[in-house]
């Protein structure tokens, strides 16, 4: 149980550290999903990005750009540029689930001495 309580707060910090998109950084917890989501969705009404969305994406920390900068928004300069920044996101946290459900089924297998020299990152890497 401790272990799939370590396994969960890995999976979320993979989420936190996010997926690059053109060279800008981007979370995929649920939350920055929820966010782009709404986005599209307000966007899509209008077929166009409405004036809260024209020319900028806010990123989520001001470390976000790589290399690291004080600028903390990714411009966007069509819904067609959201849209792939959104499937991008969700790649990456499907990806991350599906890694994280996996570790989960498989320490079900393990025995206590695997158990204990389960190191999360090398597991995480070989899925």
């Amino acid at each position: 149980e401790i272990l799939s309580k370590e396994i969960d707060i890995y999976f979320n910090n993979v989420l936190l550290k996010g997926v690059n998109y053109n060279n800008y950084v981007f979370r995929t917890d649920e939350n920055s999903l929820n966010r782009i989501n709404n986005a599209i969705q307000e966007n899509f009404l209008y077929d166009e990005l409405t004036p809260y969305w024209i020319s900028e994406y806010r990123i989520d920390t001001n470390l976000n750009k790589i290399p690291d900068s004080e600028n903390s928004f990714y411009p966007i300069d069509s819904i067609q540029t959201l849209k792939f920044l959104a499937k991008t996101l969700k790649d990456h946290w499907k990806q991350c689930f599906f890694k994280r459900r996996k570790l989960l089924d498989n320490i079900i297998k393990l025995s206590k001495d695997e158990l204990l020299n389960f190191n999360i990152a090398i597991e995480w890497d070989k899925v």
